[in-house]
């Protein structure tokens, strides 16, 4: 049976998407406005090294969630980063280890604004996508073609 053509003109098109994304200047998360709700692919990068890719409905809002410190269920990344650095890879789902209980403990919450600061130090690069399909496959293959699977981790939950 052959590839199905659909899925083949998607994955004929990750190259030239990755080619695009790296290509584009970072962007000032700041100026980008309010209102706009743009979706796609981002890339954090620090000193031009690839650190992290993932994909979104409101680009703003969800770069910024990357570093909230108030919530314990936002701040993703920034929470990767704290677990490798504090020794736990990751949090557990039930109250012992969990993420609300890790957030309280103050050790833990020195790696957490280490990371946070971490991040706000790095460049956003970002590529339009609105197709979800296509920004799926899309996050993968970045994550993949430039080795960001230390932080780029697709476990379910």
């Amino acid at each position: 049976m052959a590839m199905d053509r659909n899925f083949k003109a998607l994955i004929e098109q990750l190259q030239p998407t990755l080619d695009q994304l790296l290509g584009c200047p970072p962007l000032d998360i700041s100026k980008i406005p309010t209102k706009s709700k743009l979706a796609g692919v981002y890339l954090f990068s620090e000193n031009e090294a690839p650190i992290y890719v993932g994909r979104t409905r409101n680009l703003r809002n969800r770069v910024k969630s990357h570093y909230n410190m108030t919530n314990p269920n936002m701040g993703s990344f920034a929470f990767l980063m704290a677990c490798k650095t504090y020794g736990r890879k990751k949090a557990a789902y039930k109250k012992e280890g969990s993420r609300k209980q890790l957030h309280a403990d103050p050790d833990f919450r020195k790696h957490l604004e280490k990371a946070n600061k971490r991040i706000r130090a790095m460049t956003v690069k970002f590529v339009e996508i609105n197709d979800p399909i296509k920004q799926h496959l899309f996050e993968l293959y970045a994550s993949m073609a430039l080795d960001t699977t230390e932080f780029n981790q697709f476990d379910t939950h």
